[in-house]
């Protein structure tokens, strides 16, 4: 049937070119039906009947032609919103644009009244600061520090090392010629009994120095990605993207926690401070710039993450050479292994974010590799904990406590590997949280020697040439 061009086919979905069969029939197409039909009753006598050739073949309704404003549309037109076709003509006026806030001159409209900002308080300041300085990260890598100083071994030869160093740098900042007035701890031969004592000392320091830099780090960080933060719901409320401050004073807090941090560490050892300098400098501006050019970002992060355990080690032992120190360097694996389920995960929830800011994330280029490398990293934690006891830093219980949060992640990251799903991916993520955690808190209850120690058996020391060393070093100092 046809009525002023328009066609009905009740069966048929038929395509030709930029026209289309009007396969389902809506309000308007039924009205016409039902127009058509009552038309072609009343004129059934005078109608001229079509060829079969043509009436077997279904009329095409070009693009647009079904848009078109007529009589039969207007009733649905109080039920519909208006259309954005160009084509069609608006039913109900376009809603009046607010007032622009800035006039052509530059000046802000006086139509519009703006509300008085509030005046910042210190404690809105301090904790402005603290996001500009990533609190909750800096929290994360100093604890990871100070899990690589308690994992040091508890030996004389560790705790002379540290103490050497210390007075060593203690000596170097004053004037030549100075006496040297060490506190009690560092005159006593250091023994099994005095390592507690030592600890604090260097302990206190280390944990100062590494908020500092790790604080630094962060403030540079933001700086160089303020603009693209702003582009992210998940960062668009850090303090540079917000204009709470201005990028000197990011700077400024950046620098000044930097050489504050850097000599702090320098005054334990030199190493301490290197291992630091070298953080910064591979997290900002390193790793930041690298974020936006190449997928391995991730892999310069993870080697800056491994780093902290590494600066606690050398903090006790000033050394971190792989063939008389290689716990630090399983410290290192550990902290290397543990970022990728960690932050796989993480990206993974927020690769729209990555995608739009035009961040080259694994996760955003290639999801079925970034599961896999987040699944391959969580196995690997298995056999790296039974190798904590061959080298002498736990006992034989620790790896086999270790399979609780191993497996745990690992199943986790199985699950996300299968199906990459935001839940799983949350799983993970708070599976590699509780992970670490616990990782570390069964490596420090199983250190060799530790239950020893608080058995009562302590283990013999030559105290006369250790005491002969300790002189030794003060006169060269």
């Amino acid at each position: 049937m046809d009525l002023d061009g328009w066609s009905w086919v009740e069966d048929s979905a038929a395509w030709k070119g930029k026209g289309r069969i009007l396969d389902r029939p809506g309000r308007a197409q039924a009205q016409l039906l039902e127009l058509s039909r009552a038309s072609g009753a009343r004129n059934a006598s005078t109608a001229t009947p079509k060829p079969s050739s043509t009436s077997d073949k279904p009329a095409v309704v070009y693009a647009h032609e079904d848009l078109l404003t007529n009589t039969a549309r207007q009733d649905e037109a109080e039920d519909t919103p208006p259309s954005t076709s160009p084509l069609v003509t608006a039913l109900s006026p376009l809603p009046t644009p607010h007032p622009t806030t800035v006039l052509s001159n530059g000046l802000p409209n006086p139509l519009i009244r703006w509300r008085a900002r509030p005046v910042p308080t210190l404690a809105d300041d301090l904790e402005q600061y603290q996001k500009l300085g990533k609190a909750r990260l800096t929290v994360l890598v100093t604890l990871t520090a100070m899990a690589g100083y308690a994992m040091c071994p508890l030996d004389p030869t560790s705790a002379t090392a540290a103490m050497d160093a210390f007075a060593h740098s203690l000596s170097l900042s004053l004037p030549p010629g100075t006496p040297l007035d060490l506190p009690l701890s560092l005159s006593t031969p250091p023994t099994i009994t005095s390592d507690p004592a030592l600890y604090g000392l260097v302990l206190a320091p280390v944990t100062v120095g590494v908020v500092l830099c790790s604080a630094s780090a962060a403030s540079f960080n933001q700086l160089i990605e303020a603009p693209y933060d702003a582009q992210m719901a998940r960062t668009r409320g850090r303090p540079l993207p917000r204009r709470y401050m201005t990028p000197l004073n990011a700077a400024t807090f950046g620098g000044i926690t930097g050489v504050i941090g850097l000599g702090t560490l320098y005054a334990i050892n030199p190493l301490c401070a290197t291992i630091g300098l070298a953080t910064i400098l591979l997290y900002c501006p390193i790793y930041t710039i690298t974020k936006r050019h190449s997928i391995y970002n991730t892999w310069l992060g993870a080697i800056v993450g491994g780093l902290p355990p590494l600066l606690g080690w050398a903090a006790c032992t000033d050394s971190i050479d792989p063939l008389t120190q290689p716990g630090a360097w399983a410290m290192f694996a550990v902290l290397f292994f543990w970022q990728f389920p960690h932050f796989n995960a993480l990206s993974h929830t927020v690769r729209a974010s990555y995608a739009s800011s035009g961040y080259r994330m694994l996760s955003v280029l290639d999801p079925p590799k970034n599961a896999l490398v987040a699944l391959r990293y969580s196995a690997a934690m298995i056999p790296l904990a039974f190798a904590f006891p061959a080298l002498g830093m736990t006992n034989a219980v620790f790896p086999w406590l270790a399979l609780i949060p191993n497996g745990a992640m690992t199943w986790a990251a199985w699950r996300f590997w299968r199906n990459r799903s935001e839940r799983n991916a949350k799983v993970l993520f708070w599976a590699s949280l509780g992970h670490l955690s616990l990782f570390l808190v069964f490596a420090m209850a199983c250190k060799k020697g530790l239950w020893e120690k608080w058995s009562g058996k302590v283990v013999d020391v030559e105290e006369e040439p250790v005491k002969a060393d300790v002189e030794t070093a003060l006169v060269e100092a």
